[in-house]
């Protein structure tokens, strides 16, 4: 006979949707948050579901002080709950950064992402001809104002694209710089100096 925790953990697994669309509206920009009140997301998935993803870790629970207006400030604890969003990968689905959002070729706005530590940008082809899209430095200086808006971030890489073969020193954010974050261009096995702005 199977261990019930072992079934249990298992359904968790495949049914997971309700946290798939919580997570995308996330993602996309529909609810401008990644954080809930732990009633909220209890309510939503179910205890035995909510317990599950708080011990495997997809959910972090997180003490927050909150000061109330008044006379006297009150302070109180109050759960709350993140999804992390660690890598975010656009397959083909990159269109353009505005307004330092990334909006992709559906329409939809990928706000910032404060957990997000690896992205990888892979374009496809221009036209009929299939050639790979060409991205000006402005398009990369405002994809790395997008990313360095992660305290967590580390790595970008490029793929299926053309890019500049030497980037100015204003299109670096000097961030980048000291927390060493890593740019590649995986079509050329290259890395980006971030000092020269070069690709090695």
């Amino acid at each position: 006979m199977r261990d019930e925790n072992v079934q249990m953990s298992e359904a968790h697994e495949n049914d997971h949707s309700l946290l798939d669309e919580v997570a995308f509206e996330a993602l996309s920009g529909y609810s401008k948050k990644i954080v809930w009140k732990k009633e909220q997301l209890r309510n939503l998935f179910g205890e035995e579901f909510y317990n599950q993803y708080i011990r495997v870790g997809i959910l972090v629970e997180d003490d927050v002080l909150d000061c109330d207006d008044g006379r006297v400030a009150e302070f109180h604890a109050q759960y709350i709950v993140e999804i992390p969003i660690n890598c975010l990968n656009l397959n083909k689905s990159f269109k353009e950064c505005e307004e330092s959002n990334i909006v992709l070729h559906s329409g939809l706005t990928l706000t910032f992402l404060s957990t997000l530590e690896n992205m990888q940008i892979e374009m496809e082809k221009d036209g009929e001809r299939q050639k790979p899209k060409s991205l000006s430095e402005e398009e990369i200086k405002a994809i790395f104002k997008y990313v360095i808006r992660s305290r967590t971030f580390k790595t970008l890489s490029f793929e299926g694209c053309l890019l500049p073969i030497t980037l100015s020193s204003d299109s670096i954010p000097a961030d980048m710089q000291s927390r060493d974050i890593k740019v590649f261009w995986n079509d050329y096995g290259y890395i980006l100096n971030l000092q020269s702005g070069v690709w090695k």
